[in-house]
């Protein structure tokens, strides 16, 4: 199975970027992953519809509501499955998911990392 990671290195305050690692070693258990990082909103949706188009099994993208629905936009309609974690400033998207504040990704504050 291929999973293209795909990291916004901004979000969270550079929380995703830290926690670029850990999420691998766990998706390496069950895909071949390449990881994209995207800077800007334009180079986040070019890279998630890229890795569509590429036939990618998984696109899982790390990130806030703002990465989320690019990657949704991207996987519509397609055979590509989405993974999100959330890793956004303020977790609204960990918690309009429904995501314990004290599991994976969503226990990770900003000020853990200072």
């Amino acid at each position: 199975m291929r999973c293209v990671l795909l990291i916004n290195p901004a979000a969270g305050g550079g929380l995703s970027a830290k926690l670029v690692g850990e999420i691998v070693g766990h998706l390496r258990g069950v895909c071949d992953v390449r990881t994209v990082l995207a800077a800007d909103a334009r180079s986040t949706a070019d890279a998630a519809k890229r890795a569509v188009a590429d036939g990618a099994d998984v696109l899982a993208v790390v990130g806030g509501d703002g990465v989320a629905h690019l990657a949704v936009q991207a996987c519509a309609e397609s055979a590509t499955a989405l993974a999100l974690i959330p890793a956004g400033t303020g977790n609204d998207l960990a918690r309009g998911l429904g995501v314990p504040p004290d599991s994976g990704v969503a226990r990770f504050r900003r000020s853990d990392f200072h």
